[in-house]
């Protein structure tokens, strides 16, 4: 009986050390985490290059943006939007709320004014895989866009890298 006893308590004991250790190869701090991501789609409407760092473990913000020549007007298009997530694993979900500059070419499909800026209240909801902190990033989000006279309703897909 006390060899069973032992041999219970012994592996009890060693259950917690591994199930301690499993959680902490999935779940990890973003806090501090930066990253660089290409976006196809999503806020920027194009492929924009994205900044992102997270200032808590669920709270970050970005800053992306493209900037292409279309016909004789330069066109700009900037995003700063804040992010928060849900979900401590390689997958989390992921919400946001930002605005977009639109300067330039693209001001012809948003306005009938072509030498006009114009800010785009824009959103993301998604979902994002990280498995570390440093490595791979892959996100794929619903992206909305409301323009002065419509409402776009957009996907994104982003591929980066944190660090």
């Amino acid at each position: 009986m006390k060899k069973t006893l032992t041999l219970a308590l012994a592996v009890l004991i060693m259950s917690t050390f591994v199930a301690a250790q499993g959680d902490s190869m999935w779940s990890y701090s973003r806090q501090g985490t930066k990253s660089f991501f290409l976006e196809l789609g999503g806020n920027g409407l194009g492929l924009t290059l994205n900044y992102e760092k997270f200032l808590t473990n669920r709270f970050g913000f970005r800053l992306g943006g493209l900037f292409v020549p279309i016909g004789e007007k330069p066109t700009f298009i900037g995003t700063l939007m804040g992010t928060t997530v849900w979900g401590n694993g390689k997958w989390c979900m992921e919400a946001g709320l930002g605005v977009t500059l639109m300067t330039g070419g693209f001001m012809d499909v948003a306005t009938d004014d072509t030498t006009a800026s114009v800010f785009v209240p824009t959103g993301t909801f998604g979902v994002r895989y990280q498995p570390r902190p440093k490595g791979i990033l892959v996100r794929l989000s619903f992206t909305p866009m409301v323009f002065p006279s419509a409402f776009l309703p957009w996907v994104g897909l982003s591929i980066g890298y944190s660090f």
